[in-house]
Parts: structure tokens; sequence; C-alpha cells
């Protein structure tokens, strides 16, 4: 059993702690400890007085303690048994005497003023244990009064914890951390780290002040992709008071470094990337732009996990480029995931693509559906992104944009050429280009609108052909005699209603007339005054019709040249009014062979252009004469023009008056864009022909034709030119 010491005290002095503070201190066998005291110091009742101070009071507890325990232990504490002496060893033998004048003797040592010891009496000895027990107790004395200048008088009450403790800016090698601190309750704050929320395994410690509460914890045992649980124990002059809940806090993993070396190879369908690797880096992102800002992206890649890159890009375009550097798992290939963790984008790159070659358009169809709409086509010019169409004046003048399309195909309303300053045969054009960066531009195509719209009933189809065969005095190019020639081309017209011939005469020549040899092998018949031989027209221009669909009721010819005109031959038209037998619809038909060229003067010149279109004038005169109300009305003739040949051309006036071509109105074409005239040299597709079949409003031209063979087995310098025509109505 513990002893129990009972210190008396002075009951005639004043009681400066209540009766009964004085209690038994239970004290081991043996010497008393630090820890004992301690413990005893703490489970002191606390004091209760209104009439001390806070340091009065904790001197008397101390007081308290010391008569309680201190002076008991030093002077009621059993001494130390004495400790006998280890046991002597047996002296070893003694050495043999030497004789006595061997023997040396030290010199006699010098009185000693010190008293004699008594053998086995040590009291100094005896009382070190006393001493260091009371040293000892001392000290306990000490750190008690500490521990309760600390507790201020009520008992050790720790300080509270900090409250919202966070983590911010948290990156691979640390963090910032903040907290609510906890007023004056305390004086400092101790932040620990640990891989565990149990901080068995502290990696970093730091002790802040308790007016900054923050601290940055980086450094070392801080590494990057770890799980990390911080605590703040708020502190009072080093004494610890309460901790925080671990907060986690995750450290991501390092970034990778940038990109340095971009190397980008551009081509017309896109652009090939290279570049070397980065450190830490398991993956790249590839951003291209159209502006060096980045901002106007085109194209972002997913996570890329090689060093080579192929991006899709238009052609003839300047972009940027930059590539950015990521981290983390394999698995971790998405954009966004948050376990990808990015680094800094490279430097941004300039590149160019090349622009693909552009082809060159065609020369584009025009059909004129009524009198102010017309359908313009061309084929796909390769490499074009974008079509203009075009329309001129003159082949020469400037041209005017009427639509820019994507497509090869447009119909465009409202197309009044006097409106828009345009002639009555204006020109088309298509200009293909690529991005807005180059241009081709197509040969133009004449083109026109209807003489006017024909509402009324259909009254009959057939094929009307102009045909200028070779004069009788001249061969062909194999060296066939003109009745030879004159069959073949009889026999080509075989099938057409009604037919124009030039350069084919009445007269006799060895016996025959040229024009019954043509008619006789075509199975149609010479226009002939009615009911009589004489036929319509005894110059070289005769209209041949098929008797079994159409009756003749008036015909004529006359001169269409000027009478003053020297070195020009004389020139004339023949007209014929036709009857269809079957819709008793009436058509009138005038065939003329205007200038080739005078005898001064070559086909191309001043003075036989103009001498051409006073002619085309003169025809517009005979038809109005012979023309009877809305009657249909149908020309052709070897007219030596084509649009574009001079500046007003036999088919501008005639277009004036509303006759139009049927080259520039068929709704569809063969072979119509060859040359009429090809003087055994050869078939020319140069869109350029002479030959023409013309109508007013109220005739339709469904196809057009320039019936092309051998030139050199052609039985004529001329290709045979027809038309199927729909005659509407006149009423």
């Amino acid at each position: 059993m513990p002893r129990r010491l009972w210190v008396p005290r002075d009951r005639t002095a004043p009681a400066p702690h209540p009766p009964g503070f004085a209690q038994s201190l239970p004290i081991p066998d043996g010497a008393v400890t630090l820890p004992a005291v301690m413990r005893r110091i703490a489970g002191l009742p606390a004091i209760t007085t209104t009439t001390l101070t806070e340091e009065t009071v904790i001197v008397e507890r101390v007081e308290a303690v010391v008569e309680e325990t201190v002076v008991p232990a030093l002077l009621l504490a059993p001494p130390r048994a004495p400790v006998a002496p280890p046991p002597v060893p047996p002296a070893p033998p003694a050495p043999p005497v030497p004789p006595a004048h061997e023997r040396w003797s030290p010199p006699p040592a010098p009185p000693s003023s010190a008293p004699a010891r008594t053998p086995g009496a040590r009291p100094w000895r005896r009382r070190r244990p006393r001493l260091r027990l009371a040293l000892l107790l001392l000290l306990a004395t000490l750190v008690a009064a500490g521990v309760l200048l600390v507790s201020r008088g009520d008992g050790i009450t720790p300080a509270p914890a900090p409250t919202a403790l966070t983590a911010a800016n948290v990156t691979f090698d640390g963090a910032d951390v903040h907290w609510q601190p906890t007023g004056d309750r305390a004086t400092a704050y101790l932040v620990r780290v640990a891989t565990d929320p149990a901080l068995r395994h502290v990696v970093w410690t730091r002790t802040v002040d308790a007016a900054d509460p923050r601290v940055h914890v980086g450094g070392r045992g801080i590494t990057e992709d770890e799980q990390l649980y911080v605590t703040v124990t708020s502190t009072w002059h080093g004494v610890a008071g309460s901790t925080t809940q671990p907060l986690a806090v995750h450290t991501p993993l390092r970034p990778p470094s940038p990109v340095t070396d971009v190397t980008t190879k551009p081509d017309t369908s896109g652009v090939t990337l290279t570049w070397g690797a980065a450190a830490r880096a398991t993956g790249y992102q590839v951003v291209v732009a159209s502006d060096a800002a980045m901002t106007k992206v085109l194209h972002t890649s997913a996570v890329v996990h090689g060093t080579k890159y192929r991006v899709s890009l238009r052609d003839g375009a300047r972009y940027h480029v930059l590539l950015r550097t990521v981290r983390g798992p394999a698995h971790a290939s998405e954009d966004g995931d948050e376990q990808v963790v990015r680094g800094p984008d490279s430097r941004v790159r300039a590149f160019s693509t090349p622009l693909k070659r552009l082809g060159v358009p065609t020369t584009p169809t025009v059909h004129p559906l009524s009198a102010s709409t017309v359908k313009v086509s061309w084929k796909p010019v390769t490499n074009a992104t974008r079509y203009t169409v075009t329309f001129a004046a003159t082949a020469k003048s400037k041209q005017r944009t009427v639509l820019t399309t994507t497509h090869t195909s447009v119909t465009l309303d409202g197309v009044r050429p006097k409106a828009m300053h345009l002639r009555p045969i204006f020109y088309v054009r298509v200009v293909a280009d690529r991005w807005g960066l180059v241009e081709h531009t197509s040969k133009p195509r004449t083109a026109t609108v209807l003489a006017g719209n024909a509402r009324t009933p259909v009254a009959f189809t057939t094929t009307v052909a102009t045909y200028n065969l070779l004069r009788t005095q001249f061969d062909d190019d194999a060296g066939r005699s003109w009745a030879k020639r004159f069959t073949l081309s009889g026999k080509q017209l075989r099938g057409v209603g009604i037919a124009g011939l030039q350069e084919t005469g009445w007269g006799k020549v060895d016996g025959k007339r040229p024009v019954s040899v043509v008619a006789k092998a075509a199975h149609l018949k010479v226009a002939k005054h009615p009911h009589s031989s004489t036929p319509c027209t005894t110059q070289n221009q005769p209209v041949l019709y098929a008797s079994g669909k159409f009756s003749l009721l008036h015909c004529g010819y006359a001169k269409v040249s000027a009478k003053s005109t020297k070195g020009i031959d004389a020139r004339y038209a023949t007209w014929v009014e036709l009857k269809n037998k079957k819709s008793r619809q009436t058509v009138l038909v005038v065939n003329a062979h205007l200038t080739a060229y005078t005898s001064k003067h070559s086909s191309t010149s001043a003075v036989a252009q103009r001498a051409r279109a006073a002619e085309a004038k003169r025809l517009v005169k005979l038809i109005a004469k012979h023309r009877r109300g809305g009657q249909p009305v149908v020309l052709t003739g070897d007219y030596n023009s084509y649009p574009g040949r001079w500046a007003t051309t036999p088919l501008d006036v005639l277009a004036a008056a509303g006759y139009t071509s049927a080259d520039l109105t068929a709704r569809s074409s063969t072979d119509g864009d060859y040359a009429s005239f090809h003087d055994f040299d050869g078939a020319r597709a140069n869109d350029k022909p002479i030959d023409h079949v013309i109508m007013n409003g109220k005739v339709v031209a469904t196809s057009y034709r320039v019936h092309v063979t051998d030139s050199k087995k052609a039985p004529s310098d001329h290709y045979e030119v027809s038309a199927v025509v729909q005659v509407h109505r006149s009423h």
C-alpha cells in the first residue's frame, strides 16, 4: 500500500484557500517522481475566491502543492541503505625480496594537514540522493507554475481549433492553405501535412504566427500526384490546443514541357504536322485557326499520342497552328478528362496551303425561254468554287455581273436587253473562280430573248433548212461535177418541209436546171407562181417545199442591195406564202443571200459589213410589205455574217425588228458551235455560222443543227443548217 503524508498547517494564520485544500497525496514506494507531481497539480480543485487576484491564487496553489508533496518528501524520505563495497580479490603472491643494496625507496611524502578519514565513513555520499530529489521536485514546481499561468487559474483549457480550413492554388508541388483564426485564444498555429488521415506519416510541418492565418505548403516532402491531409493546431505559448479535421488535398501531375520544334508541310488538301517529343508529355492536342490570335478556331484534335498529325484544310488559305502538351494516364485520352494535366502552348506558327489549279470554263449554252427569260448552263469547271454569269452589249464591251452561283445552270428572269443597255443580241459569259483568288472566263456566247411570247396554239411542226450550194461553175474538193454535187445535196434535204437554197440558179446548165436537180433528189417542189410554171424567182435563191404538206398561195422576189453601190453584185430575196394543208395555217417564208464581198473589198471590210446591214433593213421592209396580220414568218439564207462580226450585223438589225436566229433560241442544239462555212478545209468549232434559220415570235425553234460531215467529201463548201420549228396560229 502506498504511504499517505499529512502536512499540518498553522491553523492560526488565515487560510488563502478553502478548507480541505490540503489533501493527502499518495506517494508510491520509492522516490517522488515528476509525473506524479504533475498529475497531482493537475488534479487540484479549482480555487473559487473573489478577493484574490489570479496571480495570488496561482502562487497559493503552488505553495499548497509544495507543502503537501515536496516538503514531506524531503523530510520523510527514508535514507538510502549504504552500499557494500565490492569484494576484494585475493592478492597475488609477493615477488621475492631483493637484497638491501638493490632495493630503491621513494622519498618520503610531505606531511598533510587534512584530517584523517575514518574507514567506511561517507556522509556526503549518503546525502546525494536527497539532493537529487530536491532538485527534481524544484523543477517540477517550476513547470507546474508555468502550466498554471497558462491555464489562468481555472484549469488547463486548450485553445479551440481554427475553422474554415481551405486549400487553393493546388499545384504539383504545393498549395496555399487558409483558415479562420480563433481570435486571441492562440498565439500560433501548427500546420502539419501527412499522407494519411490519422497523421501517422507526417511529411511537412510549419509553425505560423497567429497574425497571418495562412501558409504555402510546398517544398521538401510534397510530391506530384499524391493524396495529402492537412491539419492546423492552435497553440498558446507553445502549449498545443485543438486540431482541425484533416483536409484532403490531391496534388496534380506536374505539367509537361511545351513543344518547341513544330514542322509544317502544307499541300492543296491540308497540312502534315510533325514535332519532337516534349518532356513529361503523354499526348498532344493540335489547334488550327485562321487568325494569329487563335480566336477563329477551325480544328481542334483529340489527344494525339504520337508526334505526327494530318489536318484536312482548304487550299489557298493562310492558317495558324499551335500544339498543347498533355500528361495523364494512358486511358485518359478525351479532352476535358480530370486526370489530364495540360502544359503550356507552343509558339503559334503560320503556314499557307497552295491553291489548286483552276480549269477554264467552256462556252455556256443560252436558251431563251420567253421574251424576258433565258436559261444559261455550262459544264462544271475543275476546282471551281463559284461561278458568275455576266452580260455584255458587245463581245468587247464591259461585262455586267448578273448572278453569282455555285450551280452550273441558272434561269434568269427579267432579262430586257433595252432596259439593261444591251443590244437585241448580247453576249453571255461564265466566270469561274477558286475562293475568289483566281478566276477564268469563258468565251462569249451570243444570246437573245424570244421575239414574243407565242401564247396561241401550235398549228404545225416542220423542219426548215437553208443550204448554200457551190455554184455550178465550180467542182467540189473531190472533183465531182456540179450535177453530182447537187444530187448529193438534194438527198441530204430529204425529209425537210421548207428549204431555202443559195447559189442555185434557174437557168439551164448542161441542159439541166440546177434547182430542179436538187428538188428532184430532195423530193421537194420548186416554188412557182400559182397555176403557172414560172418560178417565184429566176435568181440564185429559190425556195423548195414539200407539196404534200403545203400549198403555195403567193410568191415573188425583190432586190435588197443598194442601187448605187459600185462593185457589189445585186442581191435579191425570194418570198413565198405557204399554207399548211392540215392546219390551214399560213406562213411567210423569205430566203436571201446577202453580200459576201465587193470587187475591191474583202468580206471583212467595212464596206461589205455596212452593205449587209443595209440589205437586212430592206429585208425587214420586204417582210412588212407581204406579211398579213399576225402571220408567222420564217427566214432562211446565207447572210455572210454572225453575231459580233461587226458593230451592227444583219442579225442585229433583224433581232431589233423581232426576228431571231434559231441557233440563238433553239431549245436543243447539235453541233451548233460549228461554223456553217468550211471551204473544204475541215470543220471549225468557232461558233460563227453565216447560214441562218430565223423566225418571228409566232415560230419557236425546238432544235437546231449544223450538218457537219467530212469536209473533203462534202458536196458544197457550206454545211446544211436546219431547225425544227413549231408554227403557232396567227390568232
